[in-house]
């Protein structure tokens, strides 16, 4: 199974990469935000990981349970402090932050920011809760907090494998890991990769999984895009997505219009038969019968002729002057041949005389 990728800067490829001989992993994201768009861990889900999301926001968190309901999702922020703090929460977007300097710009670029209070707890507090089991990567993205959510990193002697930290400052490539690197090296880990993004650790327990990070995301990874993430690599993606839809919206249109104009032709050639089934049915139509194949045979149609001479169990004999009927003896006509033939001989006679 191919892996799928859907963050925002291929960060699951490159965990994926170093940990894909794992099998049934555990991950931690503070942060996590959406459960597909620019998600790190959507792509280890589908893999068969499970693991535990740290979102403060309402917006998100729910999202997330609803998408993850076998995860652990908790509604909180995490920082070096316990109780609450206010929170800046800017909806539909990864960008909330608990940093008020940082709100303070989003909002000078024009977004609506609302400010909250949120609980808070360390990260100690959530790794206690794991009793103790393997967690094979963390990723903290809480825009501009990383040190605050490090800091609260101090008794527990959990290790995750990797740590994917990002390290620049929001909305810019401005890096600001000098802040909070030296609490990542105290606990002995070794950095790996940056990817214009983020920072990537290796615990001291795995020093294997270095070797992963000498090169960047790359064709040798056998991934494929998702078309979820936010970033622009994937509009070409969403654009074709969108086209296609369309196409095929208007294919279906097409197809309900010619099966809506089909069944209108059906109705109406049903009604028409019905109408004509009245008619044949009709008195109207009995009594006139003489009188159209009188018409057919002026007309020089003689098939009913020999229908009627077959009917009579004799024959007609025409002329260009005149014609004669002749009938065996014992046969008698019928009341119907009768009339034709006397309106026929009436005919004859009128052409004869015109001939005159």
């Amino acid at each position: 199974m191919s892996f799928v990728s859907y963050a925002q800067n291929f960060e699951d490829v490159m965990l994926w990469r170093a940990l894909k001989h794992v099998e049934n992993g555990f991950y931690i994201d503070v942060g996590a935000q959406d459960p597909v768009i620019d998600s790190v861990s959507m792509g280890f889900y589908e893999q068969g990981w499970r693991g535990c999301h740290i979102e403060p926001t309402r917006q998100y968190s729910e999202k997330l349970r609803r998408a993850r309901p076998d995860e652990l999702v908790y509604q909180f922020a995490v920082g070096n402090c316990e109780g609450t703090l206010s929170f800046f929460e800017i909806k539909d977007s990864g960008l909330s932050t608990s940093d008020k300097t940082i709100a303070l710009e989003h909002v000078g670029r024009g977004f609506t920011v609302n400010e909250t209070t949120v609980p808070v707890v360390s990260l100690d507090t959530v790794f206690e809760g794991l009793d103790s089991r393997d967690v094979h990567w963390l990723k903290i993205d809480v825009e501009g907090a990383e040190k605050s959510v490090l800091e609260s990193w101090q008794i527990s002697l959990i290790q995750p494998w990797i740590l994917v930290v990002e390290s620049t400052k929001p909305m810019t490539q401005t890096e600001n890991y000098e802040e909070w690197e030296p609490l990542v090296l105290a606990k002995e880990y070794t950095f790996a990769y940056f990817d214009g993004l983020n920072r990537y650790y290796v615990s001291p327990a795995h020093p294997e999984l270095l070797t992963s990070f000498k090169a960047p995301t790359n064709v040798f990874d056998d991934f494929e895009l998702s078309g979820f993430s936010s970033h622009s690599f994937c509009r070409r993606l969403e654009s074709r997505a969108v086209m296609a839809e369309s196409r095929a919206q208007q294919a279906e249109s097409r197809a309900q219009q010619a099966e809506s104009r089909a069944q209108q032709a059906q109705a109406l050639a049903d009604q028409r038969s019905a109408q004509l089934q009245l008619l044949y049915t009709s008195t109207s139509w009995r009594l006139t019968k003489p009188i159209r194949a009188i018409r057919r045979i002026v007309g020089g149609d003689f098939s009913i002729l020999r229908r009627l001479g077959v009917a009579m169990h004799g024959r007609f004999h025409f002329g260009t002057a005149n014609q004669t009927a002749q009938s065996k003896e014992g046969n008698s006509l019928s009341s119907y041949s009768k009339i034709i033939f006397s309106a026929l001989q009436r005919e004859v006679h009128k052409r004869n005389r015109n001939i005159e």
